[in-house]
């Protein structure tokens, strides 16, 4: 219900709120609705399944129980037709009896399932005109992740002798519904197989091509490669698109090291100009007194020159450190003084904070 709220109209909000039977009122109409979208199906099963020249008779009946032991039936449910029933059934493939990656969720009873929900049973003899159907009603033009999952999984119970498509089937024990989560989750992953079943699916059912997921004309064609099972398929539908980082080409050189060190607020010099410059940085900050007066000391030599690249100081320097005084000052010219007998004598500076001298 959490998801369901995130998907309806904001407006609907509140009375989704209020009412505290909608939740009961709205799992009865699904239910409903879910049922009358199988009996549909399963009244045309046996068109669906032409292309694989099946026997029509075998589903006449869903509970038929020739399709427990049918060799037909069981070599698209079962790998080489034994053993258990498992979720990478050889119908969901293109190709059955070639079982490639590429191909997984692409073969065309999935699609006539799909084309029946959307447009109705009509569709199969190539009506479109008449009573819309439930895809015209909520004028669907594209496919989800969801329908193609819930059509894999419907496939699979027509084929079987389980009597109602139930979370779990009751004959077979087919987790239909874990199996479904397993398809959507694959799908969600919009992997480049993902993104061509997508595509697969909008051009048989609806026509619509994605010009944005074409390939390029330049694109070499791949050939599909055969799995053997599972594990190396899975491996190969959830393989992400090979996309080369321009970074890769970048070679380590130097600006690449001053962008990195720039970010960390330091710029890495050779050992000896890191020293020097650091031991300066202390000397100048243990000149400075209390009250800001710089007491009279022997300045130490710069080490860096200054056509060298200016040493940065660490990210806890810059904060904690007072801002630096130049302690070189330039030696001022001090005035004569011309004195009433012609004679001349050097003014005599006045300590600052006192009174003026007497004469």
């Amino acid at each position: 219900m959490a998801e369901l709220y995130k998907c309806v109209s904001k407006d609907l909000h509140s009375s989704m709120e209020k009412y505290t039977v909608f939740d009961s009122l709205f799992r009865a109409a699904v239910s409903a609705e879910r049922s009358n979208i199988v009996h549909a199906i399963k009244s045309c099963a046996g068109i669906i399944f032409a292309s694989l020249k099946l026997d029509p008779t075998l589903f006449s009946s869903q509970t038929d129980a020739r399709k427990r032991d049918n060799p037909d039936l069981l070599r698209l449910l079962k790998k080489n037709g034994e053993g258990e029933y498992i979720r990478l059934a050889p119908i969901l493939f293109a190709r059955p009896d070639a079982m490639v990656a590429d191909e997984f969720l692409k073969n065309p009873v999935l699609v006539q399932i799909i084309r029946i929900e959307m447009y109705g049973k009509k569709i199969l003899s190539g009506k479109t005109k008449g009573q819309k159907a439930r895809g015209q009603r909520c004028n669907a033009q594209c496919v989800t992740e969801g329908l193609i999952a819930g059509a894999a999984v419907m496939a699979r119970f027509l084929m079987t002798h389980d009597p109602e498509f139930t979370a779990t089937g009751a004959e077979t024990k087919i987790n239909y519904h874990a199996d479904y989560d397993f398809y959507l989750e694959h799908l969600f992953k919009r992997t480049p197989w993902a993104r061509s079943v997508i595509d697969y699916f909008n051009k048989e059912v609806f026509d619509v091509t994605s010009s944005s997921l074409a390939p390029s004309p330049d694109s070499p064609s791949i050939a599909p490669q055969t799995r053997t099972w599972e594990d190396d398929l899975l491996d190969e539908l959830d393989a992400p698109a090979q996309v080369t980082s321009a970074l890769t080409s970048i070679p380590a050189t130097s600006a690449v090291v001053d962008i990195i060190s720039n970010y960390r607020a330091s710029i890495s010099v050779n050992q000896g100009q890191s020293a020097s410059a650091t031991a300066q940085l202390q000397l100048g900050v243990n000149r400075l007194t209390l009250d800001n007066t710089i007491e009279p000391a022997v300045s130490a030599p710069r080490s860096v020159s200054s056509r060298q690249p200016r040493a940065h100081a660490t990210a806890s320097e810059l904060t904690h450190a007072p801002e630096p005084t130049n302690t070189l000052e330039p030696e001022v010219e001090v005035p004569k003084r011309v004195t009433r007998h012609g004679g001349s004598s050097k003014a005599v500076a006045k300590p600052r904070g006192r009174g003026r001298s007497k004469r």
